[in-house]
């Protein structure tokens, strides 16, 4: 499965992304909110213009009081300070809520991308190994099996062997072995009817 693993990790991380950007619904009602506060910052900063002209300046008759009257013109800029202050204030508002959500969304995305590289892991690399494993240790059982070692002796065998015991008298380490008796290269002639006698190396 190792030529099939960089495509199927390439297609179960592109079915975790989104297929499209998908505009929260919220968004259009902020997109009104600034809308409304724009138009009404610029009709103030008209008015305060006009109310300049015709209530200080009174470069010609004022069509109406509202343009005329002097009075009304700290409360205009009260009025456009606030639809200024408001803008900014839904501004950073709105900046704030969409690092939440895309930190949200990419924890979201990100714990689907990992879900999707363990199936991947898993179907591709764990459960073929664990095949493999398995059929070897089926295999070897089969061989022991047919070698006629139980599963008791195969563990005494082993423990035996850890330990160094060779057979049952209870040798410990790894004695050498005396070789076999074998006849002297150059014995020295002997007489008739005497019989060679064997040496041990």
């Amino acid at each position: 499965h190792a030529a099939d693993l960089p495509d199927a990790l390439g297609v179960s991380l592109k079915d975790t992304l989104p297929t499209f950007n998908q505009v929260p619904r919220w968004w259009w009602c902020v997109k009104v909110w600034q809308s409304l506060l724009i138009v009404g910052a610029v009709a103030g900063t008209v008015w305060v213009a006009l109310l300049v002209s015709f209530g200080l300046f009174e470069v010609a008759d004022s069509p109406s009081a509202l343009v005329g009257d002097a009075t009304l013109l700290p409360y205009v800029l009260v009025l456009v300070a606030c639809m200024f202050g408001m803008g900014a204030l839904t501004s950073a508002a709105c900046r704030n809520v969409v690092a939440l959500s895309a930190a949200r969304h990419g924890e979201r995305i990100e714990l689907r991308m990992r879900e999707s590289i363990a199936a991947v892991a898993a179907g591709k690399v764990l459960e073929p190994v664990a095949q493999e494993l398995a059929a070897y240790a089926e295999f070897r059982e089969t061989v022991e099996s047919a070698r006629g070692l139980s599963p008791e002796s195969r563990s005494v065998s082993q423990r035996s062997r850890r330990s160094g015991t060779v057979g049952s008298a209870g040798f410990t380490g790894n004695p050498r072995t005396p070789r076999r008796s074998s006849w002297t290269k150059h014995s020295p002639p002997w007489s008739a009817g005497s019989r060679p006698s064997p040496t041990t190396r």
